[in-house]
């Protein structure tokens, strides 16, 4: 089994795709080829270039869908109160609330807002 290489020349290139083509181009990533795996800090790269690619298309949904997988990935398979599920459940959220879904956003804004309290702390609020 190969590993697929998320090279900084690809980020780059990445970065500099129309939003469009860029969730394109990182979904078919995400599915992957078979034979090949993909690493989670390779995953949840790919997941933010895609969520951030769905909020410039005005596509919310689909940016809420990828922040929230990056979420799940992240609260399954790294250790606990990881500082990428504060940002990945803070981007579902505005997301969510983008599309209109206020009881989502809420939830997942406290989700994030605790998920830091417990991880950094907080002098007063």
């Amino acid at each position: 089994e190969e590993i697929f290489d998320l090279s900084d020349e690809l980020k780059a290139s990445l970065g500099r795709m129309p939003p469009l083509v860029r969730a394109k181009v990182c979904k078919g990533l995400l599915r992957g080829k078979q034979g090949e795996r993909l690493l989670l800090k390779d995953a949840q790269e790919l997941r933010s270039f895609l969520g951030f690619a769905c909020v410039e298309c005005g596509d919310f949904a689909e940016a809420w869908e990828a922040w929230a997988k990056a979420a799940r990935s992240t609260a399954e398979h790294c250790p606990p109160f990881d500082e990428g599920l504060c940002t990945f459940l803070l981007h579902a959220a505005f997301s969510a609330a983008a599309m209109g879904a206020q009881h989502p956003a809420q939830r997942q804004l406290e989700m994030a807002l605790t998920v830091h309290r417990v991880a950094f702390g907080v002098a007063s609020v």
